[in-house]
């Protein structure tokens, strides 16, 4: 078993294994169980080409014209709001 600690969270997580390295959200929420709302499932695919065209120069390009400043912020606020949820369902 291995200790998992999340930034906040007093005592660790312990987890049988380490899930598989991978850039597909709705694989690693499978991975670790995560069972996620249909919306919030369908946030993470949708978020998902935004952190492959960061992980990828060459998309970079493409999704360039997307990034606008009022862009970014809804973006980051959805995140900020994702994770939030988060923490409250799976670390009480």
């Amino acid at each position: 078993r291995r200790l998992c600690r999340w930034r906040g969270r007093r005592k660790p997580l312990q987890i049988d294994s380490a899930p598989q390295f991978t850039h597909n959200f709705k694989l690693l929420c499978k991975q670790g169980k995560l069972e996620l709302p249909e919306n919030r499932t369908q946030w993470l695919m949708d978020l998902m080409p935004h952190y492959l065209g960061a992980r990828y120069p060459e998309d970079i390009l493409k999704l360039k014209k997307r990034y606008t400043q009022t862009f970014c912020e809804k973006l980051f606020q959805e995140t900020r709001e994702f994770f939030q949820w988060l923490k409250s369902v799976y670390l009480k």
